[in-house]
């Protein structure tokens, strides 16, 4: 849906602002049943604040338009300023940002993620 070089971008900045600014928050969250929620992220606010792409990515009307033409409807983006972007970084062992519904749809972009690990390096099977 984006061009690789929007994508590296996005996915740079994020990794910057996370290692820079990323705060480790052990959240219990009530609307997910009081689940424990572990993870480092960086607030809408100090994207704003540090960022240099993720905020004009966006606000671009571009985005908006071509996500518009691959969901049928017309996109908005979040009314909410402190929920239109967030930098979650699940890092550590346990880290978990829960499934849960947002109050509004969401687009995820993933930065960097680990190699796949083969089963057979995790379970040792039985016959």
């Amino acid at each position: 849906m984006v061009p690789e070089s929007v994508r590296c971008a996005v996915a740079a900045d994020a990794i910057g602002l996370v290692e820079q600014a990323g705060v480790r928050r052990d959240l219990v969250v009530a609307e997910t049943g009081f689940t424990l929620q572990r993870m480092r992220n960086v607030t809408s606010a100090e994207i704003s604040g540090g960022g240099s792409v993720i905020e004009r990515i966006y606000q671009s009307p571009v985005l908006p338009a071509v996500l518009a033409e691959v969901v049928g409807e017309p996109v908005f983006r979040c009314p909410y300023e402190p929920e239109q972007f967030v930098i979650t970084r699940l890092e550590e062992s346990g880290d978990t940002h829960v499934w849960h519904w947002d109050d509004y749809s969401a687009l995820v972009w993933v930065a960097e993620c680990p190699a796949p690990v083969s089963r057979s390096a995790n379970f040792a099977y039985r016959r």
